[in-house]
């Protein structure tokens, strides 16, 4: 079936079936379905969304939990000209409304939404959140031909074939899961579903896979846990925030093909990726931008342009498109280009001041990633009588022991200048939240605040 003449748009679904008709596309522990099939079965689903009234100026507000029905519901949306917006499957009910109102979701799980009505431009097919590291989160709206565009750009950075298996192995209300499906659409590859609830090691050995995307947590795990990479895979691609030279040297010896990447919600996943041969410490401190021209640094502050970059932010029933007279977005990442290798220095809007000098939390949290014993590490701003404010470290260890302070210190003395020296070090709280690309620096400043309140200790200055 065909894509309905209404639509301003080819589903991307319904031209790989075309190209690759009856190879397959998805794959479960139950069955596995080709291009052609998953097409088939997605159009059948879109005739029935028309009676709803989901079309052309729709906005489908869609929990995307890691099943074949949420691709099905996602690809039928596509097939109608309907926008999708996908979000956190788990969040709570008042969170997935603010959310879909401030998407100007029209539509929710089939039904009309109450006093909703057609906001978006025709062109706008996806909406996906920002991770809210800082601040609410961000309502990024991205058109088919920047996606398909960014989606072929990375299959050829990443050497994936027709034929190749892709785990999906992260969440699919972000970008950096809804990019593996449609890199595979577009390269012809198959999207492998794991099973639900496996550990991710079990989904390794079980799928072997050429090609998954991870995070820096997801890799420590697994080396702690002592598992090898099943002989299939090609690419082991880390993104999602810094990773530290000393984690990336452990899992090429352990045997991972590590690809470090650098990208963002606003240009559906990844810009720049360190070379396939590179080092640890090459692959932790640069990437090679896969589209030359596309990314500039001014006033230290990256920005970028090109076909994969979104359409904008949508705020209050409008579209901003966010761009300079160059058409460039600003980041707030800060970092370095030379040609067209580029080092991330970490977030502008994260710095903060300590007696009159900059501290880059970042930065200090990779010095801290390189100490032995230390697997995870968070650093956050505490209220400092002399120096305004100073770093504090929450740090999770091999052996679960916590350094005093002192002696912290006097082990970042030779990386780190004394201002970025942290003053108060934590241990890991049991109730952290979960693994993610960009820690809650939100949460971890109130952690620190109120355990800074108990008074000083042998972990603080």
């Amino acid at each position: 079936m065909s894509t309905p003449d209404s639509t301003p748009w080819q589903s991307p679904f319904a031209g790989a079936a075309h190209r690759f008709g009856d190879a397959p596309f998805v794959e479960t522990p139950t069955e596995t379905l080709s291009f052609a099939a998953f097409h088939r079965r997605a159009s059948e689903r879109g005739g029935g969304l028309s009676s709803q009234g989901i079309g052309v100026g729709a906005c489908v507000c869609l929990p995307a939990a890691r099943t074949v029905e949420t691709l099905l519901l996602w690809a039928a949306c596509w097939e109608r000209g309907a926008c999708v917006c996908t979000v956190d499957p788990a969040a709570p009910e008042d969170y997935t409304a603010a959310r879909a109102a401030q998407a100007g979701c029209t539509h929710r799980a089939g039904v009309s939404l109450p006093g909703s009505r057609p906001f978006h431009t025709p062109e706008t097919a996806l909406v996906v959140f920002t991770s809210g590291s800082s601040g609410t989160p961000k309502a990024v709206c991205h058109g088919i031909p920047g996606m398909r565009h960014a989606s072929r750009g990375t299959a050829a950075a990443l050497d994936l074939r027709a034929g190749d298996r892709w785990l999906l192995s992260l969440p699919l209300h972000h970008v950096s899961g809804l990019s593996v499906v449609l890199r595979c659409a577009e390269a012809g590859a198959v999207c492998v579903l794991p099973p639900a609830g496996a550990p991710l090691a079990e989904a390794l050995r079980s799928t072997q896979p050429t090609h998954v995307s991870l995070v820096a947590t997801q890799v420590g795990r697994l080396l702690k846990q002592g598992v090898e990479p099943p002989a299939s895979l090609r690419c082991a691609l880390l993104g999602g925030g810094p990773s530290s030279a000393s984690l990336i040297a452990d899992a090429l010896r352990g045997g991972y093909p590590v690809r470090n990447s650098y990208g963002m919600t606003e240009t559906f996943a990844m810009i720049a990726v360190s070379r396939p041969d590179a080092s640890a410490d090459e692959a932790a401190s640069a990437a090679e931008v896969i589209e030359p021209g596309t990314v500039r640094v001014g006033d230290g502050r990256i920005a970028v342009g090109g076909e994969r970059l979104f359409l904008g932010y949508y705020r209050d029933g409008r579209l901003d498109p966010a761009r300079d007279a160059d058409g460039f977005f600003l980041t707030e990442d800060r970092g370095i280009l030379d040609g067209d290798r580029l080092s991330v220095l970490g977030r502008a809007d994260t710095v903060f001041i300590s007696g009159g000098e900059n501290v880059a939390p970042e930065e200090v949290e990779e010095a801290l990633l390189r100490l032995d014993g230390v697997e995870e590490a968070v650093v956050v701003p505490v209220p400092h009588a002399e120096f305004g404010r100073v770093p504090a470290a929450f740090l999770r260890t091999r052996d679960g022991s916590l350094p005093e302070i002192l002696a912290l210190r006097a082990a970042l003395a030779a990386a780190l200048p004394r201002h970025c020296l942290p003053r108060a070090v934590f241990p890991w709280p049991a109730d952290a939240p979960a693994p993610s690309a960009k820690p809650d620096r939100a949460w971890w400043r109130a952690r620190a605040d109120q355990l800074s309140a108990d008074g000083p200790s042998k972990r603080t200055l």
